[in-house]
């Protein structure tokens, strides 16, 4: 509601500088990640929070600033990054912020995303299993800004993000996508073979640490797909939130993993 509302703005900098392993699949190399948040207009739930207090955050706002490095290893065999078909990705990131190198806070985030890709060819063309699994976790002197949050388009699309957060979040999530085939020797046919439907099925858990993921996020949704351009789709989702019983509609132009 009102009381647990606020208004955010942040300026995020994160390059990174990643090299190839030989002509395998893994890259890898060191990132530095520079974020500056400015909270207006908190809600008296926000506000009245020990750990916004804590943060320096008053009735009128607050402003914090994160500055850390840290590295990224990655593995990548997708046929198509923004909409494969088959191959699997991994990638772990490590961050460390420090007030030597400019931030207010010290503390460590620690985050992992897997994602596979499975073709099903004996129910048809264009029809793909897929699954991603996704660890957040924070650890030391953590400002609220930082927790692990759930709720984005690439995510369990369903609750608002920001909504729920704390140090540890583990996701775990399944999704069927299935385009429609009805030739292309027409107009007719190419233009309707360009939609299709997509279904998802998932859970979150968060807690204090990974051995503390005591809340518990069930969510699902389905969705319209429209390729505007070979292996690129525009989406439409609606997720629905169990736990809220509320259901968000995203619009993107491309699969949530």
């Amino acid at each position: 509601g009102d009381n647990s509302m606020y208004k955010s703005s942040t300026i995020q900098v994160n390059p990174m500088l990643l090299f190839k392993l030989g002509k395998s699949d893994c890259v890898i190399g060191p990132m530095l990640d520079y974020n500056y948040e400015k909270i207006n207009n908190p809600g008296i739930d926000v506000y009245s929070e020990p750990l916004y207090k804590k943060n320096g955050g008053t009735e009128d706002g607050m402003r914090i600033t994160t500055v850390g490095a840290g590295g990224v290893l990655s593995y990548d065999t997708r046929d198509v990054a923004a909409n494969a078909y088959r191959g699997l990705y991994f990638e772990l990131k490590g961050t460390y912020y420090n007030k030597k190198i400019g931030s207010e806070y010290n503390f460590a985030d620690v985050q992992l995303d897997y994602r596979q890709y499975l073709k099903l060819p004996m129910l048809g063309e264009r029809r793909v299993l897929a699954w991603n699994v996704i660890s957040k976790n924070v650890f030391g002197d953590v400002p609220f800004t930082r927790y692990s949050r759930i709720g984005n388009p690439f995510d369990l699309r369903g609750y608002y993000l920001g909504q729920y957060r704390n140090k540890s979040t583990l996701i775990a999530m399944a999704e069927y996508r299935h385009m429609f085939n009805f030739g292309n020797d027409t107009k007719s046919q190419r233009f309707w073979s360009r939609f299709g439907l997509a279904a998802w099925g998932g859970t979150g858990l968060m807690g204090e640490d990974l051995v503390s993921l005591d809340r518990i996020f069930p969510n699902f949704g389905a969705g319209l797909r429209v390729e505007l351009q070979p292996r690129m789709n525009f989406r439409v989702d609606v997720g629905y939130s169990p736990i809220d019983k509320q259901t968000l509609l995203y619009f993107n132009m491309t699969e949530a993993f």
